[in-house]
């Protein structure tokens, strides 16, 4: 989320993403329309453009539900999420992070409970509770862990740096 500091970063960002998605729809490749959509409501939500970023997660959420790819649907439950929290509805973030949270369990993707878990992290430093960003951090740190998978640990170790996971690719 680096980008969020580079307003023409995100134009043209948006810009590739929807010459891909109109790509996608012209070939009928759903799983990448998703993902279109979903990068798309990621660059609205940065851009505080709340509402159209909303309207995007939830085409991608549909896409993702039509066949079932927990990823994607954790993706943009997550990102609908953090657009609650950025609207200060915390109680409307925590549902979504929820439904998040009951997909990757029945799924058992621990890579989806660990992005849950750093989402919900963030959301609770920008309430001020550092406490309870530091427990959340910490179970996606011992998930990682027991994955054994070097990147996911890395990604959490970012978090406590604070440093975007950005920087890390």
């Amino acid at each position: 989320e680096t980008t969020k500091n580079h307003p023409q970063a995100l134009k043209s960002a948006q810009q590739y993403i929807e010459i891909g998605r109109q790509l996608a729809e012209r070939h009928q490749d759903k799983l990448f329309i998703a993902y279109a959509y979903e990068e798309l409501g990621k660059i609205k939500r940065l851009q505080k453009e709340f509402q159209q970023a909303e309207v995007l997660l939830k085409k991608a959420l549909e896409y993702h539900k039509a066949f079932r790819g927990s990823y994607g649907q954790t993706n943009a439950l997550i990102q609908l999420a953090r657009i609650a929290a950025d609207q200060n509805d915390f109680d409307g973030s925590e549902q979504y992070f929820q439904l998040a949270t009951a997909i990757a369990v029945e799924s058992d993707a621990p890579t989806n409970k660990i992005w849950i878990l750093l989402a919900q992290a963030d959301v609770m430093q920008q309430q001020s509770n550092d406490v309870l960003a530091n427990n959340f951090a910490q179970q996606a740190m011992e998930i990682a862990k027991n994955t054994q998978r070097a990147h996911l640990i890395s990604r959490v170790d970012a978090w406590f740096n604070k440093h975007s996971i950005y920087e890390l690719n």
